[in-house]
């Protein structure tokens, strides 16, 4: 193998036919001599050559960036492999048998040690993973467990793990369940169950299936799953109450499948945001009390919403889109749709951009798309209108880098290049802004593939990424679906088109699916109708107790323009307490503090500001601390969970008193599988250092030129 740079290998790419390349070289060297065969006035030979050679080289490289070589390294090297050994230090696991458990985890770790030390790596995790230099550092008092922490720091070092072992009772109170995303590592992990594996005599209130944003005066429906373990054919009242006021009981009788369904009809008379609470009665002997409740929020809009669909062209997408939203009585749809190039179809004919709440475009701007109707649109657009936007293939992306102030992202390098990708859903960004009928996250990875097109992207501070983009079994850079929530505007973009396709894919097993998720999109964006100079937000409305909460606040001055020099202060309080929170800037308007709260119960956040004087020195926000810790909500060994961890990898799972029994297969260390390889690529076509040469031997050319006296 050739050794180059360190690297063991290396070959130059081009975008083309290298066969057309060469002949094209070819025929410019003749070019050149051509050119400098005869001059005037007549030159040695020995210059004559020389200016060939130099009006040769130039066009050559100007021909090569034509073509966007790329040249490749790849460099192949031996690492040791170690097997990862992830210990949860969560509080789930102490509340029976707390010290038990903890001499049963160390003893398991010294076995391990003592049959080969050199071949093992130790850690601890709950909501983040950390080396585990002391085994006296498990306490087992963490306040959440995260395994999504796992599998982004075995990501992150997937070269030198052979296997992993993770020590746990499977219950996640933080993250999303990565069993999905471990699959695609393809590395074995071994499950090792320890924790409650009693019968637990509970009923307790679990999802909610509702919707986020509603109309006031408008029915919705709030469905709720009561679980019980040991109680069938019991009889219970569950509850539906809005602000601390009863609105609906009803009576239930508890299956013997352990699990109902109960359905509650709220219709709310004030807008604004509301709390509800779906509660059930207490039973003698239950676990505990403190699931028997869950509380919750609503968004409850005072109007109907106008939406505007501009496209530059008809296409299944629009109409996909059309569909889902004619499905909502309380959204008026107008169309602005470009039918021809100069000629456009209006539904009403009178329309009025001025009118319009929210806008939706697809295809647009096109390079068909007259510059006066961009204008327009981007007219409403600074006036705090929001939209939603879908990329195609007939989007005009030199057009659309006019909007580019406004998008969730920034764009960066373009490409025709167009990929088949899938959806990925983030789910703990998704849920805290739109309803669990569109956010399951088994919907989205079974997705239909769209067709997106390949070029670079930057996600921009105040933006979220709500679903990836996913290529095969690997994440992408360039996000399938963005949002942007900062002052008075809101955005979302679907990097993507065909996505009719989703509609199709689930209208008969879940027909709800696609149309909830472009309701929600549409109200979630007519929420930035008023304008916000100061704002206050937290990660989410409801905690539980010891929950690290974030918060974040937005100033503005009169003109929009993000104010970085003000103080924030956040007054934290309930009935009992207060506490004051100094947020630090992160510019871009944006201050931002965390804080883990002592008081339970509702809780009322009070934020100020010094760059304001007036109405807008202050704004408020209230979330909602659930009286249980994550860790408490339920304490009894996930198995299931961790059978189909690790049997979904290839790994075997065990229960720690058991474990011995795959020391052994856990022990061994893979040797035939420890070359690591390293790819990097420079683009040659896109390398400065190439102009200023090309420019240089222009200089030259000429310099010589000028000397001898040439025209």
């Amino acid at each position: 193998m050739i050794t180059f740079l360190g690297f063991s290998d290396f070959y130059l790419n081009i975008n083309g036919d290298w066969f057309l390349l060469l002949i094209a070289i070819f025929l410019l060297l003749l070019f050149s001599l051509f050119v400098y065969r005869f001059t005037l006035p007549q030159v040695s030979k020995f210059k004559r050559i020389s200016l060939a050679f130099l009006r040769s080289t130039i066009l050559i490289l100007i021909l090569f960036l034509i073509f966007e070589p790329t040249l490749h390294f790849i460099n192949e090297s031996k690492v040791k492999k170690y097997n990862y050994v992830f210990v949860d230090n969560s509080n789930s696991i102490a509340i029976k048998d707390s010290n038990k458990n903890i001499d049963k985890i160390k003893n398991l770790i010294e076995n391990l040690k003592d049959r080969n030390k050199e071949n093992y790596k130790f850690f601890i995790f709950a909501d983040k993973v950390d080396s585990l230099q002391n085994i006296e550092n498990l306490k087992l008092e963490e306040p959440s467990t995260n395994f999504s922490s796992i599998y982004s720091f075995i990501k992150s070092r997937r070269s030198e793990i052979d296997k992993a072992v993770i020590v746990s009772d499977g219950i996640i109170t933080q993250g999303e369940d990565p069993s999905y995303n471990f699959e695609k590592l393809q590395l074995k992990l071994f499950t090792v169950g320890i924790g409650d594996t009693s019968k637990q005599k509970d009923v307790s209130v679990e999802n909610i299936t509702y919707n986020q944003n509603i109309f006031v005066n408008k029915e919705t429906q709030i469905e709720a799953s009561i679980l019980n373990k040991e109680f069938e054919n019991q009889d219970v009242i569950v509850s539906l109450s809005e602000e601390n006021q009863p609105i609906e009981k009803k009576s239930l009788k508890l299956n013997s499948s352990g699990l109902n369904k109960i359905t509650f009809k709220y219709k709310p008379s004030k807008s604004g945001e509301r709390k509800l609470k779906i509660e059930v009665s207490r039973l003698n002997n239950e676990m505990s009390y403190q699931n028997n409740s869950k509380t919750f929020f609503v968004n409850v809009l005072s109007s109907k919403i106008k939406i505007g669909l501009i496209a530059s062209s008809p296409s299944s997408d629009l109409s996909a889109i059309n569909n889902s939203l004619k499905k909502e009585p309380d959204f008026e749809i107008y169309k602005y749709i470009q039918v021809e190039k100069n000629k456009i179809w209006k539904e009403p004919d009178n329309l009025k951009l001025d009118s319009i709440n929210v806008f939706f475009l697809l295809n647009f701007p096109s390079s068909i798309t007259a510059n006066e109707d961009i204008s327009k649109v981007i007219a409403q657009i600074e006036k705090g209108k929001p939209f939603f936007i879908s990329i195609s293939n007939y989007t005009d992306l030199t057009k659309l880098k006019l909007f580019e102030k406004y998008l969730p992202i920034s764009l960066k390098n373009t490409s025709n290049e167009i990929q088949k990708i899938q959806a990925q859903i983030n789910l703990n960004e998704f849920t805290t802004n739109f309803s669990q009928v569109s956010s399951s996250p088994s919907l989205w990875i079974n997705l239909a593939p769209v067709d997106q097109i390949n070029f670079q992207t930057v996600l921009k501070p105040e933006s979220k990424i709500i679903v990836n983009s996913r290529l095969k079994d690997f994440e992408l850079n360039n996000p399938l679906i963005a949002m942007r929530n900062i002052g008075n505007q809101r955005s979302m973009i679907l990097n993507g088109y065909n996505f009719w396709y989703w509609q199709m894919q689930y209208a008969e097993s879940s027909p709800d699916f696609f149309p909830n998720f472009i309701i929600e999109t549409a109200k979630w964006l007519s929420q930035s109708k008023n304008k916000k100079y100061f704002s206050l937000t937290t990660n989410k409305k409801v905690f539980y107790q010891n929950e690290n909460i974030e918060l974040t606040a937005e100033l503005f001055d009169q003109t929009m323009n993000p104010v970085d020099t003000s103080s924030v202060t956040v007054r934290i309080k309930n009935q009992s307490t207060s506490e004051d929170i100094i947020l630090s800037s992160k510019g871009n308007g944006i201050y931002q503090a965390d804080f883990t709260p002592n008081a339970i119960g509702e809780v009322f956040l009070e934020a100020t500001n010094s760059y304001y004087r007036d109405a807008n020195k202050s704004a408020s926000a209230r979330i909602f601390i659930n009286n249980i810790p994550a860790e408490r909500v339920k304490t009894k060994m996930d198995e299931e969970f961790l059978k189909h961890l690790a049997y979904s990898t290839g790994g075997k799972y065990s229960f720690i008193d058991n474990a011995e029994n795959i020391l052994a297969e856990i022990d061994e260390i893979t040797t035939n599988n420890n070359s690591v390889i390293e790819k990097s690529e420079i683009e040659i076509w896109n390398n400065i250092n190439i102009i200023f040469l090309i420019i240089l031997l222009f200089t030259a050319e000429w310099f010589i030129r000028k000397r001898i006296g040439m025209i």
